[in-house]
């Protein structure tokens, strides 16, 4: 084995700790074989460590400041015509006052809701009618708080993203791993209808799905691996076809390599792409509920956004990319052989 070989089986094998993980080992076997049939070689200092993924933000920098909205009893009075009093004292009870940013979201949607409905019910001329554009002006940044601290910001979903855990396997474990954020999805939009007990409950459930399933962080670790090895395939790939390499002593190697990718590798790749894909999908959905392009106190999660999911630059489409490059030099060189 060459020295470049033996080297990248000891960098994937110890990436993260002393055991070596399934997807680990399948890489270092697929660059073993690539070097073999390509005869590579490289110096030790050529070859770079494994970057870890982006992590999520800490709390301090995802947590969005709540504007406080205060109001005197008259005004308490004045509002009973719109039928809040009752969510205004829940939510002012000690309970209320120490309930998480789930239940608060929930309650302030339901007052949010209420004064805009009762807001269309009233006459032009009634003094009610402008105290409640402005009320609704100011509630409005305080609920979108809400609902940042309560989505992006909680500590259930930036304990999803967690990098203390195994990576992914592919093919046990990329079935729905987004399925929490469908459920934090379901929440937000309760709340939004102000559905105070099924937001209250789809927020429940959501954070046991984000705390059970760390699905997030698993799939993070595993991508990034899968972009580390095949970046460092696809020059092996591109010098070999270039170069026309289709010697009848190298075929044996050749085939060898050829089939750990198409039986092995390959759907292993696949397998994680297409969990990205699908994980992408309502985690922009969440992004978009949240009009979070417009929130000042978001730049951290935008940017962690950028690299993982969201755009050309991001993880999810890096691997995307590299998967159909290398199925297509793969290609490319059987074609080129074959001739």
């Amino acid at each position: 084995m060459s020295k470049l070989c033996c080297l990248l089986a000891i960098i994937l094998l110890g990436l993260h700790g002393c055991t070596p993980d399934p997807g680990d080992a399948l890489f270092a076997r697929y660059l073993e074989a690539l070097a073999h049939a390509t005869e590579s070689t490289g110096e030790a200092d050529a070859i770079q460590r494994s970057a870890l993924p982006p992590r999520y933000p800490r709390a301090r920098q995802r947590t969005a400041e709540v504007p406080e909205v205060r109001g005197g009893v008259l005004e308490l009075f004045s509002l009973s015509r719109c039928d809040v009093t009752q969510f205004i004292a829940q939510r002012n009870s000690i309970l209320g006052r120490h309930a998480d940013s789930a239940s608060h979201v929930a309650l302030g949607s339901a007052v949010m809701a209420r004064l805009q409905e009762c807001r269309r019910d009233l006459e032009a001329e009634d003094e009610l009618h402008d105290r409640l554009d402005t009320l609704i002006e100011e509630k409005r940044p305080a609920l979108q708080a809400l609902r940042w601290n309560a989505s992006f910001g909680s500590a259930a979903f930036a304990q999803w993203w967690s990098l203390a855990t195994q990576p992914v396997v592919p093919e046990a474990q990329t079935h729905n791993i987004a399925a929490p954020v469908d459920t934090l999805l379901q929440a937000i939009s309760a709340a939004r209808d102000g559905e105070v007990a099924q937001a209250q409950a789809a927020f429940s459930s959501a954070y046991q799905r984000f705390e059970q399933s760390r699905g997030g962080g698993a799939w993070l670790l595993a991508a990034q691996r899968a972009v580390w090895a095949l970046e460092r395939a696809q020059p092996m790939l591109v010098a070999a076809t270039a170069s026309g390499i289709c010697h009848a002593e190298r075929e044996g190697a050749w085939v060898d390599a050829e089939q750990l990718y198409r039986t092995r590798v390959g759907p292993h790749v696949q397998l994680l792409a297409r969990a990205m894909r699908e994980a992408s999908t309502p985690l922009e959905q969440l992004w978009t509920a949240q009009s979070a392009e417009m929130l000042s106190f978001s730049q951290s999660v935008a940017d962690f956004r950028n690299q993982v999911w969201h755009g050309p630059e991001s993880l999810a489409h890096t691997l995307g990319d590299l998967q159909r490059r290398h199925d297509a030099l793969w290609q490319a060189r059987r074609t080129a052989c074959d001739d």
